[in-house]
């Protein structure tokens, strides 16, 4: 189940989806907690406010790229350029990580890799 995590054109099923969804999602946090320690060292002369608010807005840059990055791999290691439904997917991510972040914008990447990659 986990050997084919970073294998962006492996078809999951509905079971390695969930497994994919939960660590994509432990990973993007791990990556935003590295970023809000790092801003808090950085601007250590800022109040505690001033630090809240750069990195929750690093963060939340941080979810949009990451969430939007994942999808366009998948996209692009399955060849999907020409389905209408995963482009939308593709979009979708992009609404949902502007939303909610990580736990909405990593729902879409998930259900774009059940999809089986494009032959041509």
């Amino acid at each position: 189940m986990l050997n084919n995590l970073m294998d962006f054109s492996h078809k999951r099923n509905v079971k390695e989806a969930i497994v994919f969804y939960i660590i994509a999602l432990i990973v993007g946090l791990i990556i935003n907690i590295a970023a809000g320690s790092i801003i808090d060292v950085i601007f250590r002369t800022y109040s505690a406010y001033e630090r809240f608010d750069i990195g929750f807005t690093v963060g939340y840059i941080i979810a949009i790229t990451f969430c939007l990055t994942l999808s366009i791999l998948i996209a692009r290691a399955k060849k999907l350029y020409k389905n209408f439904f995963a482009m939308g997917l593709v979009l979708l991510t992009l609404l949902l990580s502007v939303a909610m972040g990580f736990l909405l914008g990593l729902i879409p990447v998930a259900v774009l890799s059940t999809f089986a990659k494009n032959k041509s």
